[in-house]
């Protein structure tokens, strides 16, 4: 084996090796503060028990609060066959002035990259450039837990999904499990350490929503749109 191929192995290892630990020793203190602080409800496990991860599975949420990715996580098992879950994020620079002294954290990237979140490239108008990274990761077998509204909306409402996740389904022919997450929108820290708030994390069927376009490579904008708006209709049912 040649030294390139042996740093393009090493690569991937510590991209999954962070994650999953970082992830790992997070998981019961959060886990810990959600059962105690919040009224946690999780359903649903018992559909993604029997998951084929072959070709990398996309659990794909609604988005209402910055909470969600963390909440998602905790969801499952800290010891799950799918940890580590990685993440499709916006870029580093959407971050600065967004979160307060929180920004600083997140405008690095470092943070989110040890996570074991990567960025959609935007403003390229192309699917294959944009979500190169997730498509990467789903094709090594990869869990990847995507919000396709594209932000957090301020009404709280569920926005349409934009049609990226579309696209993902269809190049990688990953599973999709579409998953319900209410009551996290507005949470404060006066509401949470007074254990007001209620949070349901619900996980659907698993199902290939692009099987319908398997036979063909390519797809228009408006058929990855369809795929992404029928994924949005059953995460709405689940809610």
């Amino acid at each position: 084996m040649t030294a390139k191929e042996k740093k393009e192995l090493l690569i991937p290892v510590l991209y999954y090796l962070f994650p999953y630990i970082l992830q790992l020793f997070a998981w019961f203190p959060t886990r810990a503060a959600f059962e105690f602080f919040l009224r946690f409800d999780v359903r649903g496990l018992k559909n993604i028990k029997r998951l084929d991860r072959r070709k990398g599975v996309i659990f794909v949420a609604n988005h209402a609060d910055e909470l969600d990715p963390i909440i998602l996580r905790a969801a499952l098992s800290p010891f799950s066959r799918l940890a580590p879950m990685f993440y499709a994020a916006d870029e580093p620079r959407f971050f600065k002035k967004k979160f307060g002294w929180r920004s600083f954290l997140y405008s690095s990237g470092i943070f989110f990259k040890l996570w074991g979140a990567y960025s959609v490239y935007t403003g390229l108008h192309d699917f294959e450039k944009s979500l190169i990274n997730h498509v990467r990761l789903l094709q090594r077998g990869r869990l990847l837990a995507y919000f396709p509204e594209g932000g957090i909306p301020r009404d709280g409402q569920m926005r349409k999904g934009k049609p990226g996740i579309g696209y993902l389904a269809h190049k990688t022919g990953a599973v999709v499990v579409p998953v319900g997450i209410c009551g996290t929108f507005q949470i404060s820290s006066h509401s949470f350490f007074s254990r007001q708030n209620t949070v349901r994390v619900v996980f659907g069927k698993p199902q290939h929503y692009a099987s319908a376009y398997a036979d063909l490579a390519t797809l228009s904008t408006d058929d990855y749109q369809r795929i992404s708006d029928n994924i949005m209709k059953d995460i709405e049912k689940l809610m």
